[in-house]
């Protein structure tokens, strides 16, 4: 390692230890970047229902009414892009959303308006539908 790299680490656990524990709570339940664009093993691992049948996750669907009606994802809640600042409301900031549409563009897109709004936990399947069905994973067709 370098004698750089040591400093950024050795001032970063500094700067950590000077935070009260409410800001380092925060800090530990902000996600990295990389951990926001989920591969479908990842997102696939995340959506597994508990015991009663329930995610553990909010699963959205960002896509238009005429794709989620070719198929979605089991235990998803729909709420196109266009709505998602409007519909806030109906998505809960203490648990953790799991974002998707076809290919992963809207859902990223998704994801920096929830951000943006508070949600600190908002993760968005970054192949979306595709990746999912290229798996082999079930769809679902019927509401």
């Amino acid at each position: 390692m370098t004698q750089r790299a040591l400093v950024f680490i050795a001032l970063s656990m500094l700067a950590g230890c000077n935070k009260s524990s409410t800001e380092s709570r925060a800090v530990t339940t902000t996600l990295p970047a990389q951990e926001e664009n989920l591969t479908t093993d990842k997102a696939q691992a995340l959506l597994k229902p508990d015991p009663s049948g329930q995610l553990a996750v909010q699963l959205v669907d960002v896509r238009t009414l005429s794709e989620r009606e070719r198929g979605f994802i089991a235990g998803s809640k729909h709420i196109p892009i266009g709505e998602i600042e409007a519909r806030l409301g109906e998505i809960d900031k203490n648990r953790t959303v799991v974002l998707y549409c076809a290919a992963g563009g809207r859902s990223h897109q998704a994801l920096e308006i929830l951000k943006a709004a508070g949600y600190r936990d908002v993760r968005h399947i970054a192949d979306g539908i595709s990746g999912w069905k290229a798996a082999g994973l079930p769809i679902a067709t019927a509401q």
